[in-house]
């Protein structure tokens, strides 16, 4: 299957592992062959992710950088990066070193059938806490929006760009993004394939989405989304 790929890699304080993530990504779009672009989001970091891009710039022709003055949210650095992307098909994957690039190659044979594909983790390698969040948050957006996919949050999707209009979430900015997409999904009556990835331990730094903070937005954003009058979701689309 010949196509053209957006690679969207959005991130925030992942200097010790962005450099790795950018090589891997590469790595595997030389092997395949994939017509290409590859966009990293800095999520307004604060610790020295920015300049190790400037680096990579120098010797990936391919790689395009966007910086966010301030800490916007996970989902609003996969929007900023996806809004950018110019190929066929877009895609985004998480910047922490625990996927594997050349997952991307399970999920492209779906596009023949369907216009969505999204990856689920075999096995999650999250510290409990964050896998008990994670399995409390998608029991609620299942319960809330009627959405039902396996790994709402997982962080490996890849879609046509002609859907991007229509499933561009606008109130998702944090967590609630991927929930968001599944909602657009549903509401438009769009068939979307899931297919198992592998899912590895956080290779270095921090992770930022278990903290109370960024949980106490999802679950707003969240309830908001379900909330939305008619005529709210109807100027939101």
């Amino acid at each position: 299957m010949v196509i053209s790929l957006s690679l969207i890699l959005p991130c925030f304080n992942e200097e010790e592992n962005i450099a790795y993530v950018v090589d891997q990504v590469m790595r595997w779009l030389e092997a395949t062959g994939v017509e290409s672009e590859v966009i990293v989001v800095d999520d307004g970091s604060t610790d020295g992710t920015y300049r190790v891009l400037q680096q990579l710039r120098s010797g990936y022709p391919s790689l395009r950088t966007v910086r966010h003055d301030h800490n916007c949210g996970y989902g609003l650095a996969v929007r900023t990066g996806l809004d950018a992307g110019t190929k066929q098909y877009l895609a985004f994957m998480d910047s922490d070193g625990q996927f594997l690039p050349s997952d991307f190659s399970l999920l492209l044979p779906h596009l023949q059938s369907v216009d969505f594909v999204a990856g689920y983790r075999k096995q999650r390698a999250d510290p409990f806490m964050r896998s008990f969040n994670a399995l409390v948050f998608g029991w609620l957006s299942k319960f809330l929006l009627g959405i039902r996919p396996q790994d709402i949050n997982c962080g490996m999707k890849i879609f046509h760009r002609r859907l991007w209009p229509i499933i561009r979430p606008q109130y998702g900015f944090g967590g609630v993004f991927n929930a968001e997409l599944y909602y657009r999904l549903r509401q438009h009556g769009i068939s979307y394939a899931q297919v198992p990835v592998t899912h590895a331990p956080r290779r270095a730094g921090c992770q930022t989405g278990a903290s109370l903070r960024v949980i106490c937005r999802a679950f707003s954003e969240l309830w908001k989304l379900r909330f939305m009058t008619p005529r709210e979701q109807k100027e939101s689309i």
